[in-house]
């Protein structure tokens, strides 16, 4: 037996012993070429006539092969970069991956065995049972709350933001989902300074527009402009100047308003 599972079977063995109670563990045996396999070691008691414990019938079985294939599918979960969380029909959490520590801030132990609305937002709890149940009678490869935002519920009670992917996997022991459950929080947060780009440029866009507009404004009214000025000048010099006699006849002319010509005194 390996070292590090002798004190764990002798403790299994000996209160099955003192209770007279069946009793079934698992550990290393060493095999004859130095190599451990994983045995199931499961014992009953054997009484005689009248009562006397006689002794334990067990049997062991290799179940090497059977937890390298459980083991398999347990390292690809634990390398996945998103959180993934499996759960029964009762809504219990039976296997994590190092990315929903991560996400959630829970450690691992604090969630296997646990309800899965843990990580659900409270506003949103009551109705979460019915919504599984609806899923397990009708189970499917599927993103959970298409077309809506959805968020989970981190240790310390903030909200996060995610995307979930639903697939069901039928085991042995019933039918589990497996949710794969994205955190988005970088991408909003890109989202929100991509449209605060956006609404940026479109306001440069609006005061280049009205600049563009001002500059062809004043060059159409600059010219009017212009000749009404010179007009305007012109006039102020004509109305200034003194009166003068005409050298033909004698007469003296003077100016009076711009609408009436000079008359003869």
């Amino acid at each position: 037996m390996h070292p590090d599972d002798v004190d764990r079977c002798l403790e299994t063995y000996e209160t099955a012993f003192d209770l007279r109670q069946p009793f079934s563990m698992e550990y290393r045996l060493r095999r004859h070429d130095g190599q451990y396999r994983t045995i199931v070691d499961r014992g009953v008691p054997r009484f005689a006539p009248d009562g006397t414990l006689v002794g334990y019938i067990g049997c062991a079985d290799d179940i090497t092969e059977r937890k390298r294939g459980e083991e398999l599918p347990r390292q690809v979960l634990e390398a996945a970069p998103n959180a993934m969380i499996m759960v029964n029909q009762d809504g219990r959490i039976t296997l994590v991956n190092a990315a929903v520590e991560m996400v959630f801030g829970y450690a691992r132990e604090e969630l296997i065995g646990s309800a899965i609305e843990i990580l659900v937002p409270e506003r949103v709890r009551p109705h979460h049972p019915g919504d599984r149940a609806h899923y397990f009678a009708d189970p499917s490869v599927r993103m959970m709350g298409a077309g809506r935002e959805l968020y989970g519920r981190r240790k310390d009670g903030s909200a996060v933001p995610v995307e979930i992917g639903l697939t069901p996997i039928q085991t042995p022991e019933g039918l589990f989902v497996l949710a794969s459950v994205i955190d988005i929080t970088a991408r909003k947060a890109a989202e929100l300074e991509a449209e605060r780009h956006r609404a940026e440029l479109a306001h440069v866009e609006r005061i280049s527009t009205m600049g563009q507009l001002a500059t062809s404004l004043a060059h159409e009214l600059n010219q009017p402009l212009t000749a009404i000025l010179a007009n305007a000048q012109t006039a102020q010099e004509w109305l200034a100047r003194p009166s003068r006699t005409s050298r033909r006849s004698g007469r003296r002319w003077t100016t009076s308003s711009p609408r009436t010509s000079g008359r003869a005194r």
